[in-house]
């Protein structure tokens, strides 16, 4: 990975472009930002997808593998905290971490630039280009307030963070099912949350297990199967559950079903009249 590299007393700093996996078994805390292409980061069995500007830290314990993505150039920045420094910034008055181990790794870019993750990294960066005699100093003093920040982020943004994620799920579910006759995309569900779309893609998919498209698409056939069931036509069905077509309707409804709108009709007839 090496293109920049510096050392000073509980940090260690690298930068460049990353062309295999980085493993690590643990023994220091990590900051990893990605700054140029896509990366999966495994920690303790959960993974993450990066891109540009994301971030992932780790505890000293905490296995991580960074495996860059496809693309032409896979860069980041990498940051190594010894053990003592973490329990100084993560660990009060003795207590447990403030993280489980495999959670709360995940620093999206919306959050990062709140927290000014990029500008630190960026002027991090350029002192220890530079070379300078006072790198080492400004290598350490970066590396504290990246720590604070950290600190920050697990106790503002997870711990009274993590129900606001919750209500954010809800208020998706919410508006779809309130729109799902209308023509609904993934930029006016952010608009209407002030979230960035990305953002809500990757928390929806995490929390649910599914994309938001996957969503609509199963509510819209719930709602078909319900109205083909009462009685209305399936090419009646199409627009009253946001459609614009009847061949788009008649592909989510087989991708979901196993069976055509028509076949769905016929089987509850059949079954209705034994």
């Amino acid at each position: 990975m090496v293109r920049t590299e510096l050392a000073s007393g509980d940090f260690f700093y690298r930068d460049g472009t990353i062309g295999s996996d980085l493993k690590t078994d643990g023994g220091e805390g990590k900051i990893f930002r990605a700054s140029q292409g896509h990366f999966k980061c495994t920690v303790e069995g959960s993974e993450y997808l990066l891109s540009a500007g994301d971030v992932i830290f780790t505890l000293p314990d905490e296995k991580i593998t960074i495996t860059p993505g496809g693309d032409a150039v896979c860069s980041g920045q990498l940051l190594d905290i010894s053990r003592e420094c973490v329990e100084r910034f993560v660990l009060e008055n003795g207590e447990p971490p403030v993280k489980p181990a495999g959670e709360r790794n995940y620093i999206p870019l919306i959050i990062a630039d709140k927290y000014c993750f990029g500008l630190i990294f960026s002027q991090l960066h350029e002192y220890v280009r530079s070379g300078k005699n006072e790198a080492p100093k400004m290598l350490k003093l970066y590396s504290d307030i990246l720590m604070l920040k950290i600190r920050e982020i697990l106790r503002y943004e997870y711990f009274s963070g993590e129900l606001s994620v919750k209500k954010n799920i809800k208020k998706i579910t919410d508006y779809i099912n309130e729109h799902i006759a209308s023509a609904i995309n993934l930029d006016s569900i952010a608009s209407y949350l002030y979230l960035d779309k990305s953002y809500v893609c990757r928390l929806f998919k995490r929390e649910t297990g599914m994309t938001i498209n996957t969503y609509i698409n199963m509510s819209r056939v719930s709602i078909a199967k319900r109205l083909i069931a009462s009685g209305v036509p399936p090419r009646a069905v199409c627009g009253r559950c946001g459609y614009n077509d009847y061949s788009t309707f008649y592909r989510a409804f087989r991708r979901h079903t196993g069976m055509s709108p028509e076949e769905y009709r016929l089987g509850r007839a059949e079954h209705e009249g034994e």
